[in-house]
């Protein structure tokens, strides 16, 4: 996770070039997206695949879904998801839906992200979502059980989102 921070980044890369170095076989690496509103930066997400470009054949975006939700202060949970945090209005504001300018900016994060994986077309090897929909995205209930997230591009009734519109917006721009 977070392979778009360098040190991470190049840790990886010193990783597959000593397998290679050793004989193992290694076609490709994922980038594991649980994204946020200003992370990662569109350059340092562009650095991110054009490096492992560089070392391997595939590059996948796994686990892809952008959290808009506030960080929570002091909490430092990392992957262990029996941690839990308290609940508060100002941690859980989009209870009611997501207003209009959210609704943008969400789709334009996907728009920069997928302009991104366009550039790296020819080595980018699939997209995977974490999730279909807003009401089974893991961040509706982690750290916070209950809290509500619109982190995906299809809203809870299966409907696409702007940001659905935003990215499907930017793939038909695409030509080979």
């Amino acid at each position: 996770y977070s392979l778009f921070e360098a040190p991470r980044r190049e840790g990886v890369i010193r990783l597959v070039k000593d397998l290679k170095k050793t004989g193992c076989r290694v076609d490709g690496i994922g980038l594991q997206a649980h994204w946020g509103m200003d992370f990662p930066l569109e350059e340092e997400a562009d650095a991110a695949i054009a490096a492992f470009s560089k070392i391997v054949d595939k590059v996948m975006i796994t686990e892809l879904d952008v959290n808009m939700l506030p960080e929570i202060e002091n909490f430092e949970g990392g992957a262990d998801i029996s941690l839990t945090a308290e609940n508060s209005a100002e941690l859980d504001p989009y209870r009611e839906g997501l207003p209009e300018e959210m609704q943008q900016l969400i789709s334009d994060r996907y728009a920069m992200f997928f302009k991104v994986f366009l550039r790296h077309h020819q080595v980018i090897d699939r997209v995977t979502f974490w999730g279909l929909d807003d009401g089974h995205s893991w961040l509706n209930d982690w750290p916070i059980a209950g809290r509500t997230s619109h982190s995906m591009l299809f809203d809870r009734s299966l409907s696409p989102k702007p940001a659905f519109n935003a990215v499907m917006e930017i793939a038909e721009t695409y030509d080979e």
